[in-house]
């Protein structure tokens, strides 16, 4: 029996479930990371039904949270960058061809605590900004070993490394590329996608990916299956993890989000539906984040809809349990003690919401 606590004012359920099976590939004989599931408390929330200016949320490409916890979503069009600060929201972000111009904006992530990297796919390079909007760097990716160019960032949760997924590697296969922020280095690294992870014919696109602080990195796969690995910075096998769960039907209005994304249009049902898988994957290739205790959240579609599920596992792969927040969320980040997660609500209004990663308080030994 799952026992459930219900926290209805902030939206959450929490529910300790039982371990999983995992396979160890050099753990140790200490046994699975002893470490506690934490809770989320809301500290922020922003939304804008109709409004101009800087606090219109726009269609958003990308959501990153710096080390302080500060949120930055990157959108479709000028401008793209916004920065939600407690006090303020500050937007930049002019499109066009030049230096510190964007064009075709897909990726964004913190380095360290002052500066924004955004990969852009038709010029072609990874540009640094300050976190005004003033240009600092920009490099064409041909010219450093993100080759040809990182469809997706992820930094860690105090920014000082970010790990890059690229379509291609060396003779074509997938890979990705280690980005050490502190030191501004764009070549620390590159590791190849495990052949596990990657059935014939699919890109690194499809691979869900994250990096700890600590040099943790987490592969996933969750289009049909629920494949997760654990690799050293070394590229070495740590630990991974399979779990046979069914996965939830899409309902007709996410069908319907799905047949618009891929150009198929909102209308109603359609030859072209038999392309579209009708069950939801387990976690998109966004889906994968660490916290500072490295503990490994995923943001599933095991919840019911309308709700969003993140499985939380410790640094080995052991399920601390879930946690059930109210909104379906499309995107989230952690960055520091903070959690913050966008989505449109049931009048397809965009939100930005964020929580404090809270920690269980122990309890005192009974005298």
């Amino acid at each position: 029996m799952v026992d459930f606590t219900v926290n209805r004012a902030r939206g959450l359920r929490v529910s300790l479930l039982p371990a999983v099976v995992l396979a160890g590939l050099g753990c140790g004989s200490d046994g699975p990371a002893h470490s506690a599931l934490p809770s989320l408390s809301v500290s922020s929330t922003w939304g804008c039904a109709a409004c101009s200016g800087p606090e219109e949320l726009d269609a958003v490409l990308a959501l990153a949270v710096g080390p302080d916890g500060t949120p930055a979503l990157l959108g479709r069009s000028a401008p793209f960058v916004r920065i939600f600060r407690k006090d303020s929201i500050i937007a930049w972000g002019v499109s066009g061809d030049g230096p510190g111009e964007l064009k075709a904006p897909i990726a964004m992530t913190w380095t360290g605590r002052s500066r924004l990297r955004i990969s852009d796919l038709t010029k072609n390079s990874l540009l640094e900004f300050s976190l005004e909007g003033e240009l600092i760097d920009e490099t064409a990716s041909s010219t450093t070993e993100l080759i040809p160019r990182p469809f997706s960032m992820v930094a860690s949760p105090d920014a000082s490394m970010a790990i890059a997924s690229e379509s291609t590697g060396p003779g074509g296969g997938p890979r990705i590329t280690l980005i050490d922020s502190i030191r501004g280095n764009l070549e620390v690294r590159s590791v190849v996608v495990p052949a596990e992870l990657m059935p014939p014919g699919r890109s690194a696109l499809f691979v869900a990916h994250a990096v700890s602080q600590h040099g943790l990195v987490a592969l996933g796969r969750g289009l049909q299956g629920y494949d997760i690995i654990l690799l050293g910075l070394d590229g070495r096998a740590v630990a991974s993890l399979r779990r046979d769960i069914p996965r939830r039907p899409r309902t007709d209005a996410e069908m319907a989000a799905v047949r618009s994304l891929i150009g198929h249009g909102p209308a109603g049902p359609s030859s072209t539906d038999r392309a579209i898988d009708p069950e939801n994957p387990h976690f998109s290739m966004n889906g994968l984040r660490f916290d500072t205790l490295d503990r490994l959240w995923i943001l599933t579609t095991h919840g019911e809809p309308g709700t969003s599920d993140f499985h939380v596992y410790d640094s080995e792969l052991s399920l601390l349990g879930s946690i059930t927040v109210d909104f379906p969320l499309s995107h989230f980040d952690i960055g520091g003690r903070s959690l913050a997660g966008y989505y449109l609500d049931e009048l397809g209004i965009p939100n930005l919401i964020e929580w404090t990663i809270e920690e269980p308080v122990a309890k005192a030994p009974a005298m």
